[in-house]
């Protein structure tokens, strides 16, 4: 990796989208999306659900390289469905640690929340076993920790929840992360306590806390924390505990703890009852993100290896040597945008799908275009274009081999083909696929080559209709339309553009920002 020689940080290397995970949650929101071990071979993790305000419900799901889901996870005991702060697959691939949020009545005088009885919510995490679902081991939060340990009241942040309404019920603990040690007990966060508890595998009890209001430890600055995400556990003997978070210092609403959020490694003396930073990891930019975060050792080895940072509610990435030194930074977006947790591994796939190609050309006078790709395939090197003149089912000639640059690769030919073929290529010059079915070459009618704006690459994308309104074939869909609305594009607002109704069905295209975002926001994905 180069830096630039002014100001020693890595130059600019965009990276590249390998897979769209869109369709394979069918456009509920992810979390936790990173490589973990199933079965005794590497699998893919992530969560899938529908969004709250700090919380989610729906379900873990386990997929192979194929990209296809070979096991779930849910909530066990009649809790709540899986929320999206933790799917973390332990014990080899054994079981998996999750959590939910648990709604609950509460007399909640002491918060001022009187003339009537108030809702708080419970976190619990569970351990679950893999292919049975079988509940191995639970917690409360309420069993445990009683809200008075709080730094965050009812109605003073976004998730706080008011605690009038089970819809909105006081979120006093927030748990967002949970790890298991070699002896069976838990490293929990939560980030309303703004602590970090180790809790007894063998009865839930809290054996210590670090931070917040009632800590076992003094802990000496800069190793102070507050409103933390991610805490993992990297090191323990009977008198040494190292651990890694990923200190936020702020929620957006209180008093900030630290200037700017940042990894974190601390080591717990259990002798003197002190805990003191080892090492600390922030870019140049000293973010504060004030929600979100997570902080990957890579081979947990935090003495020697490199270590990849999340940014939270900023969406960027960053990777550090050991020592703290920033070798890479990327961003996926700089405003509007937020990231849960990041992860980088080394994961090869072999999608079940075929490649796909579409190829246009000006005119039959004019040079083919062709754009491959290949949704979540990992070992394309380059792409093979077969083309022939004689229809669908002719015969079919090499026209050139194509270096792949990337999630869609782009090819501009010498002359006009009909039909096309192409074949993903590996390392070797070797096929991995082709796209099976021969693909006509568009090319614009007479009507669109005059008035749409075509060049060598395309038209423009259509407006609106001239003329008459458009009544939608019927062999595009079963039935007869009872009613057709059209108008022009609303601008910006998000409103419908076409609204087409038949019996039963209905047909709206949207334009503006809103369904851009929605889109966004479920995008599953690999970088190259």
């Amino acid at each position: 990796m180069s830096t630039d020689e002014t100001t020693g940080r890595p130059t600019n290397q965009p990276q590249n989208l390998v897979w769209s995970g869109f369709q394979a949650v069918t456009g509920a929101n992810t979390h936790t999306f990173h490589a973990c071990p199933y079965k005794g071979a590497d699998h893919l993790c992530l969560f899938t659900g529908v969004q709250y305000a700090g919380y989610s419900r729906g379900v873990g799901l386990i997929l192979d390289d194929t990209l296809a889901p070979v096991a779930s996870v849910q909530t066990q005991g009649g809790l709540s469905p899986m929320d999206q702060h933790e799917f973390t697959v332990v014990g080899n691939g054994e079981s998996a640690l999750l959590t939910s949020y648990q709604v609950r009545h509460a007399d909640l005088s002491a918060n001022g929340i009187t003339g009537g009885m108030g809702w708080i919510m419970d976190s619990w995490f569970q351990e679950v076993e893999l292919g049975t679902n079988k509940l191995l081991f639970q917690w409360s939060s309420l069993d445990h920790v009683d809200p008075s340990y709080s730094y965050v009241p009812p109605n003073s942040a976004e998730s706080s929840g008011t605690g009038f309404d089970p819809m909105e019920p006081w979120d006093y603990f927030h748990i967002n992360s949970i790890d298991k040690d070699s002896n069976g007990d838990y490293l929990v966060s939560a980030r309303h306590t703004a602590t970090i508890y180790k809790v007894s595998g063998k009865d839930g009890s809290i054996i210590w806390q670090l931070g917040g209001m009632a800590s076992d430890f003094t802990i000496e600055k800069p190793a102070n924390f507050k409103y933390q995400h991610d805490a993992r556990w990297r090191f323990q003997n009977s008198t040494t505990t190292v651990i890694s978070i990923f200190d936020n210092a702020a929620d957006g609403y209180q008093t900030q703890s630290a200037n700017f959020s940042s990894g974190k490694i601390i080591k717990i003396d259990q002798t003197s009852k002190t805990a003191t930073l080892l090492q600390e990891f922030y870019t140049p930019e000293k973010f504060i993100s004030s929600s979100q975060g997570s902080v990957q050792v890579f081979n947990n080895d935090w003495e020697h290896g490199n270590v990849f940072i999340g940014w939270g509610e900023n969406a960027y990435l960053s990777e550090h040597t050991s020592d703290g030194t920033m070798v890479w930074e990327a961003f996926f977006a700089t405003t509007g945008s937020m990231n849960y947790r990041a992860y980088k591994a080394n994961f090869t796939t072999n999608p079940t799908d075929a490649p796909a190609v579409y190829v246009y050309a000006q005119s039959m006078s004019s040079p083919s275009v062709w754009w491959m790709s290949w949704n979540g395939a990992t070992a394309v090197k380059s792409w093979k274009i077969y083309v022939s003149p004689n229809g669908a089912t002719g015969s079919f000639v090499v026209l050139d081999a194509v270096p792949n640059a990337g999630f869609e690769t782009m090819y501009t030919g010498d002359s006009y083909h009909q039909w096309s073929i192409v074949e993903a290529l590996d390392g070797n010059g070797n096929g991995i696929r082709n796209t099976s079915t021969a693909v006509e070459t568009f090319v614009p009618g007479s009507m669109l080559a005059a008035s749409g704006g075509c060049d060598e690459y395309g038209c423009a994308v259509a407006q609106g209709y001239v003329g008459r309104a458009r009544v939608a074939p019927q062999s595009h869909i079963a039935g007869s339309p009872t009613v057709v609305a059209v108008s022009g594009p609303t601008g910006s607002s998000g409103g419908p553009s076409r609204r087409v109704d038949w019996k039963g069905v209905m047909l709206a295209e949207f334009v503006g920002s809103a369904a851009p975002l929605a889109l966004l926001l479920s995008i599953l994905c690999f970088i190259d």
